[in-house]
């Protein structure tokens, strides 16, 4: 009996366990360097050759010779790596990824996590202003899969109907009615 309690105890430690795709398995997670950290002083040139493992949605892509350079939205990243989205980005970063095989897998509204080396910072433009942007040398990455659709988290929103309020008062169970009580149908 004991040793089915400690299976069982051990079994349950394992699945609280967060698991990091191989491609983006760093050593030592405590080395990496920030993109707030980056981001919140000017551009440091003793960052630039540090490891990083930085994530978020791709906003743009661009194709040259044997390279894509993706404008990608910063995200905070969970314990798997995965970055989460939120109201709001920190910041855009440049992702350099040298390969020739084919980059169809960079699609707009992916989610997209990188590790590799700090790069020099490059200037471009959003929305018409000048930004400095930090890049990241891709050595590894990891494209995500696209969130499943799921009902249960979807919102449904009912539209009122075009009505006059002299026309209807407001049931806060039903909706919308009539003064005579019918449901108001377009």
């Amino acid at each position: 009996m004991k040793v089915w309690s400690i299976l069982a105890i051990a079994l349950l430690g394992l699945c609280g366990c967060t698991i990091v795709p191989d491609e983006i398995q760093v050593h030592n997670p405590d080395a990496l360097v920030s993109f707030e950290e980056l981001i919140s002083k000017p551009i440091d040139p003793s960052h630039v050759g540090a490891e990083a493992r930085w994530g978020g949605m791709i906003v743009d892509i661009q194709r040259q010779d044997g390279v894509a350079i993706l404008d990608v939205l910063y995200l905070d990243q969970s314990k798997s790596g995965r970055p989460v989205i939120s109201e709001y980005g920190k910041g855009r970063f440049k992702a350099i990824i040298a390969t020739n095989e084919d980059t169809s897998i960079f699609e707009h509204d992916r989610l997209i996590t990188i590790v590799g080396e700090v790069g020099e910072a490059r200037a471009g433009l959003i929305d018409g202003r000048v930004y400095t942007y930090p890049t990241i040398n891709a050595q590894r990455l990891h494209v995500w899969s696209a969130p499943e659709y799921n009902e249960d988290y979807m919102v449904f929103m009912e539209v009122m109907p075009d009505i006059s309020s002299r026309e209807a008062i407001w049931d806060p169970w039903y909706g919308p009615r009539s003064r005579a009580g019918q449901k108001n149908q377009k």
